[in-house]
């Protein structure tokens, strides 16, 4: 019995044994499931931590990268401009001695004289930039323009000047300047003012009253090509650059300055106010012609057949019936500035711009008819450079004027 009692604790501590063994193992089993279980989701925290902290750092990088390609867009713009501005400023080095490198200019200052005076010589600008010297400009000037006074400033070159007793000033403003005209334009342009201007004064001027002052701005905007008003003549800065020896351009202009304003209620028509400029284009050009002819046209009958076009039926009519009492084209001048008669009334003004000459009694539209029977309504005004045209081979216009 005690055999059995014996046998039977022995089963039962077996049994219990491993049953308690079976739950250990099942709770360690338990615990490293939900070990697993914690590491697994610590693990997917951290995994979708990483793709977030991934993803902001894609974007910063995508927006670094962006950042750089916009300063490097930015970057390679500027120095395309740069590059765009340094050819422009340098594409005229080999004409221009008074090239201006930098927009920021030093001090200068004005006289009670109106020339312009460097106030700081030898000395750089805030930006660090040199100044000018223009002594070898006013050299060239001077030596070119006689008994001129020349002053050459950053900004402006002053002339001034006594022809047959009365003082001329004249200023070529470069405020607005980007260096297409070259400095031997601009001394080409002083020329032609010399040449051309007191010339044209001489002849008008008890009659207009213009100015003996004279600006000429070189602006590289505005107007396409030149505009003239009160002693203000504008001209386009690239307008020689791609127009070169187009010079007289300018005669037309300061002939604009001469008629000191036409109103067009007083004219038989408005165009007037152009032929006039472009008769004294034909008579006052700079050298005999020498650029004039060989780039611009007195158009024939052919090109310009009726008054209200026709800048040569009036040079014909002032080369024809101007003499040393009569000026046919003062009187002309005259008619139309002092506002003596309406656009209605123009048959009276022809009268009195005729009268004491051949053409006395005649209409203006019988003055025509004898223009256009005539060889000078069709000759050539065309001539190469030195050389005469046909028409002033046969009529020395410039010559009588």
């Amino acid at each position: 019995m005690n055999k059995k009692l014996f046998i039977i604790a022995i089963t039962a501590t077996v049994l219990l044994t491993a049953c308690g063994s079976t739950e250990k193992n099942d709770s360690k089993k338990t615990a490293e499931n939900s070990s697993q279980a914690e590491i697994t989701s610590t693990v997917s925290e951290d995994i979708s931590d990483s793709s977030e902290k991934s993803e902001e750092s894609s974007a910063v990088q995508t927006e670094s990268s962006e950042k750089t390609e916009s300063s490097s867009a930015e970057k390679k713009k500027e120095k395309t401009v740069s590059d765009s501005s340094k050819a422009s400023k340098e594409k005229n080095d080999t004409n221009n001695t008074i090239i201006i490198n930098d927009q920021n200019y030093t001090n200068n200052t004005t006289d009670q004289n109106g020339t312009s005076t460097n106030t700081n010589d030898n000395t750089s600008d805030h930006d660090g930039g040199q100044q000018q010297d223009h002594t070898d400009t006013k050299k060239m000037f001077e030596d070119s323009l006689n008994n001129v006074s020349v002053e050459v400033g950053d900004e402006s070159i002053v002339e001034t000047g006594t022809v047959n007793g009365r003082y001329y000033r004249f200023t070529i403003d470069l405020s607005k300047w980007d260096e297409f005209t070259t400095t031997d334009d601009m001394l080409q342009l002083s020329r032609l003012f010399w040449q051309s201007y007191p010339r044209m004064y001489e002849r008008y001027a008890d009659i207009t009253d213009p100015p003996t002052d004279v600006i000429l701005a070189i602006e590289d905007e505005g107007y396409e090509v030149a505009e003239a008003g009160g002693n203000f003549v504008h001209l386009h800065d690239q307008w020689l650059y791609s127009n070169p020896d187009d010079y007289d351009c300018i005669v037309h202009e300061l002939a604009h300055v001469i008629q000191a304003g036409w109103e067009n209620p007083f004219l038989e028509y408005s165009s007037y106010i152009e032929l006039f400029a472009d008769v004294c284009r034909m008579e006052y050009a700079m050298d005999n012609g020498y650029y004039n002819d060989n780039s611009w046209l007195l158009q024939t009958v052919d090109g310009q057949d009726t008054r209200k076009t026709s800048v040569r039926f009036l040079v014909w009519l002032d080369y024809m019936y101007s003499n040393g009492d009569i000026d046919i084209m003062r009187r002309f001048c005259e008619v139309c500035y002092n506002k003596k008669y309406s656009s209605a009334e123009w048959d009276d003004a022809w009268q009195e711009i005729f009268k004491g000459t051949e053409l006395e009694g005649k209409t203006a539209d019988e003055a025509w008819e004898l223009y256009t029977d005539s060889d000078f309504a069709y000759l050539s005004s065309y001539s190469e450079k030195g050389e005469t045209s046909v028409l002033l081979q046969d009529y020395d216009i410039r010559g009588k004027f």
